[in-house]
């Protein structure tokens, strides 16, 4: 079976055996299977011309025809394999994934020679580049295999291409069947006129599903692209949460209007949610819960469940309220229709209800309710009244971004997306190199000391290396216990503070022995492997103990930016360093 890369810039001859040009491009007519319907050679810098497949003859690498006048018009509406595919970006709808086309597949059939897939892996990249036999070989050598990444054609949907003149290969209704999640890691991955083509055929009711599930600047793309009655029917279809959430990224003055358009209690709702801080539990929760009078029986209770199913987050648990909209009670959806119809809700609901408040930090209602096991946790404002409640699914989202920004905290490094991830790496270069050169100043006001003391000398790239290691890991201990309750704070503390003492202790001994072997000298080793366990274990100290230091200064903004906090341990790391070599060095 050829590959479409094995006919592009092939030499073609003539019936003489004179060479008449080369292979430019490969031309196939719209089908489910495109059919090729001949070659674009081209000689020189003239015009490539047409030659039909049914003049072509291809027998092994060698190209010919027999056209005696190569050159006449080719078929309206045939589609360029090389212009229009080739280095293209797809959509695979079996993969849910955006790929691009590295080389096309084609295949004899009683119809003539048909394109029945897509390589999108290595080795068609390796065909376009003319390596692919020697990397291969030399993989070989090395044990490694390249496979080829092959895609079926009727599982590829093609966008159109430069000319704008290529259609969906695939109905659209493959890509409308998958799931909101699916679309959206397609929409996160295509350019913006891509996108757009896709967001132009999806209903309202598919936006609401697919948008909260993309990127915020995909959310705002796809938002501008429509109109304020369009956008303001897919707000009223999202659940009320993810709305907010909508409505917060597109700006005060387009989310205005939009509120402005709604009825009055959509409108109320979707403010009272815009008004919480985005990172608390108000921010996050939904106030669609389902709410049942606290006079109610185990049967009315059900009733009011079927009632809201459509439009509660979910119905698992049903809350009881008081007359002031106070929290009193929850009941579980087994514990209904395990009760008799006439049973008061009091008897059943569980009194003890386990909830966050509205100015919670997300990150307590996601300790809450996965401590708890629950489903959903209840949201209620410092005097009880309930406010909505927040969903296990939501509280996956909040853990992701948790764990990315804390990521970024403890390595100093900005993993977000957008504008930010350049800016944001950038300030992180800027801050080390400021370190870096504060690092050299000092080492270069101590030139007579570490000249002095020259055995020392190539203790030192191994002591930074280690006091950057050491202080890291301690202070990203320190912030990670920064949330526990005050005496497990206090345990994690004192086993780092041990665990720091063991490796001051093994480091300095290893240095010692070291030491002892490349000077020769058991009491210059000595005072080597005294002086890196003071440096690295006063390194591991600030480490622990930076944070509290600057939540007791009320310099709170610093704890979010890991970098800084790296730099100030290796500094202050550095400075104890050379002070204990000041200190040692009369005596070695």
């Amino acid at each position: 079976m050829p590959w479409l890369t094995e006919f592009l810039h092939r030499r073609v001859y003539d019936a003489s055996g004179s060479a008449i040009g080369r292979v430019s491009d490969v031309l196939a007519s719209r089908a489910k299977y495109p059919r090729i319907s001949g070659f674009e050679i081209r000689r020189g810098r003239s015009e490539p011309a047409f030659v039909p497949w049914e003049q072509i003859s291809v027998k092994g690498k060698r190209i010919s025809t027999d056209a005696a006048d190569a050159g006449i018009a080719p078929p309206p509406g045939q589609i360029s394999l090389k212009i229009d595919l080739l280095d293209r970006q797809i959509v695979d709808t079996d993969g849910a994934r955006v790929v691009r086309v590295n080389d096309l597949l084609l295949q004899e059939s009683s119809a003539g020679i048909r394109v029945v897939g897509a390589e999108v892996g290595m080795a068609g990249a390796l065909r376009q580049l003319g390596i692919e036999r020697p990397v291969r070989q030399i993989a070989d050598t090395l044990g490694y295999q390249i496979n080829d990444n092959l895609i079926a054609w009727n599982y590829v949907a093609p966008f159109e291409g430069r000319k704008g003149d290529v259609r969906l290969t695939v109905p659209n209704r493959i890509l409308k069947e998958l799931h909101p999640s699916e679309l959206a890691d397609i929409l996160d991955q295509l350019d913006v006129e891509r996108r757009e083509s896709i967001l132009r055929m999806m209903t309202a009711a598919e936006l609401a599903e697919t948008l909260p599930e993309a990127e915020p600047s995909v959310t705002r793309e796809a938002v501008q692209l429509l109109s304020d009655q369009r956008t303001r029917t897919v707000l009223e279809l999202m659940p009320p949460d993810e709305a907010a959430d909508l409505l917060g990224d597109i700006g005060y003055e387009r989310a205005e209007r939009l509120l402005s358009l709604m009825g009055v209690k959509e409108a109320s709702m979707l403010r009272e949610l815009l008004g919480y801080p985005p990172d608390t539990a108000g921010g996050r929760m939904t106030p669609s819960f389902v709410a049942v009078d606290r006079g109610a029986t185990a049967g009315e209770a059900i009733e009011t469940i079927r009632r809201s199913a459509r439009e509660a987050e979910t119905i698992n648990y049903a809350y009881v309220l008081d007359e002031a909209g106070a929290l009193v009670g929850v009941l579980s959806l087994r514990g209904l229709l395990r009760s008799p119809p006439d049973r008061p809700v009091l008897e059943i609901m569980q009194r003890d209800v386990v909830s966050v408040t509205v100015d919670d930090d997300q990150e307590t209602a996601g300790r809450t309710i996965s401590r708890y096991n629950l489903l959903a946790v209840p949201v209620v404002e410092a005097d009880g009244q309930m406010k909505g409640i927040i969903t296990v699914d939501d509280i996956v989202e909040v853990m992701e971004e948790e764990a990315s920004e804390d990521l970024g905290e403890v390595a100093g490094v900005y993993v977000g997306q957008g504008h930010g991830l350049t800016s944001g790496r950038l300030a992180g270069f800027g801050i080390s190199l400021a370190g870096g050169v504060l690092a050299a100043v000092l080492l270069r006001t101590q030139r007579p000391l570490l000249a002095s003391i020259a055995a020392m000398a190539w203790l030192l790239p191994p002591y930074l290396r280690m006091t950057q290691d050491l202080g890291t890991w301690s202070l990203a201990r320190s912030l990670a216990s920064s949330t526990l309750h005050p005496r497990r704070q206090m345990d994690v503390l004192a086993y780092e503070m041990l665990a720091a003492l063991a490796g001051a202790a093994v480091t300095g001994g290893l240095v010692w022995g070291i030491g002892h072997i490349l000077t020769g000298s058991a009491s210059a080793a000595l005072l080597m492997g005294i002086g890196i366990f003071v440096g690295t274990l006063a390194a591991s100290l600030i480490g622990l103990g930076l944070p509290s230091v600057l939540r007791a200064l009320k310099l709170h903004g610093l704890l979010a930016r890991g970098r800084p906090l790296q730099v100030i341990v290796g500094l202050s790391g550095l400075v104890i360093y050379v002070w204990v070599l000041g200190s040692l060095a009369g005596r070695i």
